[in-house]
């Protein structure tokens, strides 16, 4: 009998060849046989632990999401000041180099499988929100601590914050515009949005 740690260990290692699949080849062109062949064991192994590609796609994604929200409610929790972390906010959420990229090009590839797979779907759901509250957090309470004035509620201004961070890291992935020029957009955006009395202490801490 396979002992539940050695399960364990061959799940993860199944999600590492899965994710390097999907970096290398993207998620529409990934087939079982790719994961497998990174493995070193048959497609019918694979079955035996997540039931098929799509099953494997699905826990590479929460996996993928719990390390990104983790590392990001990690950067934010690791400085003091309300400016301070959503500078923190803003940078955790433009991919840089390393895993940081690997994980944001990972879940880039992996979000349309969220149109056609239900437990993708509501992985995204509980992501978005994940990302809503780690924001809408900061923001509340800064703007309780008068170091912003918010024009509309926390958790509409956390919203454009997380459509920004999209649509700028496609442009860092592609290669249009450099994590630094996308992270320095971001934080000027935050400056006209937050309010001028405070704005200039974000200028500081720009790379």
């Amino acid at each position: 009998m396979v002992r539940p740690r050695d399960q364990a260990r061959r799940r993860e290692e199944v999600l590492d060849a899965a994710a390097l699949a999907v970096f290398e080849r993207g998620a529409g062109e990934v087939r079982l046989r790719d994961v497998a062949d990174r493995v070193g064991v048959t497609p019918a192994s694979i079955l035996y632990y997540y039931g098929d590609l799509a099953g494997v796609l699905a826990a590479l994604f929460e996996r993928s999401t719990l390390y990104y929200a983790r590392q990001r409610r990690e950067e934010v929790d690791a400085v003091a000041g309300w400016w301070p972390k959503l500078v923190a906010c803003i940078r955790s959420g433009v991919p840089s180099p390393g895993a940081g990229e690997m994980y944001a090009r990972v879940l880039m590839e992996l979000f349309p499988t969220s149109f056609r797979n239900p437990d993708v779907a509501q992985l995204q759901r509980a992501f978005l929100d994940e990302q809503i509250d780690l924001y809408s957090g900061v923001l509340r309470e800064g703007a309780q601590a008068r170091e912003f004035l918010l024009t509309e509620t926390p958790e509409f201004h956390a919203r454009e914050f997380i459509a920004l961070e999209d649509g700028y890291t496609i442009d860092v992935l592609c290669r249009t515009m450099s994590a630094a020029d996308a992270e320095r957009a971001i934080l000027r955006r935050a400056e006209a949005l937050l309010g001028p009395a405070e704005a200039g202490r974000l200028g500081d801490d720009r790379p």
